[in-house]
């Protein structure tokens, strides 16, 4: 079983951003931050779980039995940066690109934001599927199992 034990602290793109990515009236962009963090968190949490990958430095705990002989590579939502902890019966290690938004590959940080769009410009539509090119610019980063 996996548990993310630690969030990421910041979004791979601001809300910032993603207001002058939709060209949002500067006048009318500060009552939309929260709406727009939240979607930001929406489209991070989708191309994580797309990709199978951690983006921006988070902390998880990888319950399993005989966790001595699991190799780095094959902990789930890579990249690993670091293991904290390794017991017979779980593994807690710290994984994403880095912890700046740049760190993150520009294609992902591009199918965030275009997500974070598609998600403002359709609001209240819950049968919405997330558009191809998000889909296409996240692709090269899905983690194959093997």
């Amino acid at each position: 079983m996996l548990r993310r034990i630690q969030n990421p602290r910041i979004e791979p793109v601001s809300a910032d951003e993603l207001a002058v990515y939709l060209r949002l009236d500067p006048e009318t962009q500060g009552e939309e931050q929260n709406l727009l963090a939240l979607l930001l968190t929406a489209a991070r949490e989708f191309a994580e779980e797309y990709t199978g990958r951690s983006l921006i430095t988070q902390k998880w705990r990888y319950d399993v039995q005989n966790a001595y002989g699991v190799h780095l590579r094959d902990l789930p939502r890579p990249p690993v940066q670091t293991v904290e902890e390794r017991t017979a019966d779980y593994i807690v290690y710290t994984a994403g690109y880095g912890d700046v938004p740049e760190s993150v590959p520009a294609p992902i940080r591009n199918a965030i934001m275009q997500y974070a769009a598609f998600l403002y410009e359709n609001r209240g539509d819950i049968n919405a599927e997330p558009p191809q090119a998000v889909l296409d610019l996240l692709k090269p980063y899905v983690v194959r199992k093997l």
